[in-house]
């Protein structure tokens, strides 16, 4: 077509404008449409991006839950195994006490059977004296009265029968057995086992507790170096970031001068003014920072050690019972031991048993007490940590944001004036 037209002869130059016109507004088109599809992908990529680190972000805090839910079990779980008693230590305790039970028993009869001996050979003794008495008696008066003499000796051996007898009867009361119910012994027994179990572990307990103590005031301490690392850190940052302004100030101050010198003197005047008020505000919000920042710190410095020292007095009154009851249950179980075996005649009342069993009983629901609000105190410690953690972090994050955003403003701020100065230029 363009041919024919050139070949006619005719003027066609605005056609040929007007076809490379339209050319160029296609291409212009085209470009117009791959740059809006390309920031369209970009855009699609950058949300992405944004949804995936906060994916990462929830998982991370998750992670961390299930982590210190765990932690707490097994702390749980340790401190359960402790406070039971095992049932091997138990049962072993039991048969020692039982042999040397029998062997005692062992020993008091064959002590028994011994004085019993001796005192029939005691007895014999005397018989044969007295017999060999009357017979000397009996040879130095042969010529007196027959029948007072066998009537004496008659009365004598009456007397020295009956003397026999109540002494037997004597002995035999004093050296029976005690005759005790099989529950009392095993009661006792138990009690006995029970007690010494509880004096050996008390000083486990005790360690363990002071271990614990040691723990939590290493990690307050921790926490507290971390904090004025922190501040140091912060303050470090802000004097930076002054140092910049400043710098950025005087630049734009010689900037303004030289400007001001070449311009009208008004509007560098105006710029000037506008300029030194932006700086005042961004002062007046650093300043304000600083100052929440400080308020908050020691809000957090006071919790932690108002937590380590309510863990501290805790932990210091459970030590300080658990040996005291410890040494408590012994002496009374000992007591118990020493009034049920010390005597040969005397018999373990059941009411003693019962007492004993009942302050027992409440020595191990005191001690059950005093464990779970151990745990109660330790679970809120650790919960008040993690919130102030975690409210720490949020901070650090919307001062960095702020800071950030405060950046982006003084930037775009200064491209405005450049911008403003290049105009009147």
């Amino acid at each position: 077509m363009f041919v024919l037209y050139w070949g006619s002869g005719y003027s066609n130059t605005p056609l040929v404008l007007l076809l490379l016109l339209l050319l160029l507004l296609l291409l212009l088109l085209m470009l117009m449409v791959v740059v809006v599809l390309l920031l369209m992908v970009v855009v699609v990529v950058v949300v992405v991006v944004v949804v995936v680190l906060l994916l990462l972000l929830v998982l991370l805090v998750l992670l961390l839950l299930v982590i210190v839910v765990v932690v707490l079990l097994l702390l749980l779980v340790l401190l359960l195994m402790m406070l039971q008693p095992p049932a091997q230590n138990l049962t072993e305790m039991q048969k020692q006490q039982q042999q040397q039970q029998q062997q005692q028993q062992q020993q008091q009869q064959q002590q028994q059977q011994q004085r019993h001996e001796r005192a029939l050979l005691a007895v014999q003794k005397q018989q044969q004296q007295q017999q060999q008495q009357q017979q000397q008696n009996h040879h130095r008066h042969p010529n007196a009265s027959s029948a007072a003499a066998a009537l004496h000796q008659q009365h004598q051996q009456q007397q020295q029968q009956q003397q026999q007898q109540q002494q037997l009867q004597q002995q035999q009361q004093s050296f029976r057995l005690p005759t005790l119910p099989v529950s009392a012994i095993e009661a006792c027994r138990r009690a006995v086992g029970t007690a010494q179990y509880f004096v050996a572990a008390a000083p486990q307990l005790v360690g363990e507790l002071q271990q614990l103590w040691q723990q939590q005031m290493g990690a307050c301490i921790a926490t507290i170096g971390l904090s004025s690392q922190q501040q140091q850190q912060q303050q470090q940052q802000q004097q930076l970031q002054q140092q910049q302004l400043q710098q950025q100030q005087q630049q734009a101050e010689e900037a303004d001068g030289e400007e001001a010198a070449a311009h009208n003197t008004q509007q560098g005047k105006g710029l000037q003014q506008q300029q030194q008020h932006r700086l005042q505000q961004q002062q007046q919000q650093q300043q304000q920072q600083r100052l929440q920042q400080q308020q908050q710190q020691q809000q957090s410095n006071r919790s932690y050690t108002s937590s380590s020292s309510s863990s501290s007095s805790i932990l210091l009154g459970y030590s300080s019972l658990v040996p005291a009851a410890a040494a408590a249950a012994a002496a009374t179980v000992a007591a118990a031991a020493a009034a049920c075996s010390s005597s040969n005649s005397s018999r373990c009342n059941k009411q003693q048993l019962q007492q004993l069993q009942q302050q027992q009983q409440q020595r191990a629901a005191g001690r059950e007490h005093y464990a779970a609000m151990y745990l109660q105190q330790q679970q809120q410690i650790q919960k008040q940590q993690q919130q102030q953690t975690l409210q720490h972090h949020l901070l650090l994050l919307q001062q960095q944001q702020q800071h950030d955003h405060q950046q982006l403003q003084q930037q775009q701020q200064q491209q405005q004036q450049q911008q403003q100065q290049r105009l009147f230029e």
